[in-house]
């Protein structure tokens, strides 16, 4: 079962929209800046149109849920305290985890493309070299 919740937030100073999804097992959190105060259409058009190109840390190991309330009361409740609190530190942990795996990445094959770059720089000193060696 998908299950999926988006939080928007002024985190100074813009307004942020944390994405969680669970399913099964699985555990992902997305984040994207919205800029200015969005609003609730483009907020709506934002989810039908750009949800699915939204850049997600890998996933993780989902933590236990307890079952949803099926008390609708019970539920009007959990939403009305849910909105009073930021977005869990759950998702921030999460999200920071992707960035750092993201940035351990990109060093990574940064590293290899300058030592790759050095090699083929290496390779062209030694043959004009070898061609001044030979009277060329």
């Amino acid at each position: 079962m998908l299950c999926s919740r988006l939080t928007v937030e002024f985190s100074p100073p813009w307004w942020v929209g944390t994405l969680e999804r669970w399913e099964d097992d699985r555990y992902e959190v997305g984040r994207v800046v919205f800029g200015a105060e969005p609003t609730e259409p483009e907020v709506l058009l934002w989810v039908l149109h750009r949800l699915t190109r939204l850049r997600t840390t890998p996933a993780l190991e989902a933590p236990a849920r307890r079952p949803e309330a099926q008390n609708p009361k019970r539920r009007q409740r959990q939403i009305a305290r849910e909105q009073q609190r930021p977005a869990g530190k759950r998702a921030w942990a999460a999200a920071a985890a992707g960035r750092e795996a993201e940035k351990q990445t990109r060093r990574q094959q940064t590293a290899e493309e300058r030592r790759e770059a050095a090699r083929e720089q290496y390779r062209l000193h030694r043959q004009k070299r070898q061609q001044k060696h030979r009277g060329h």
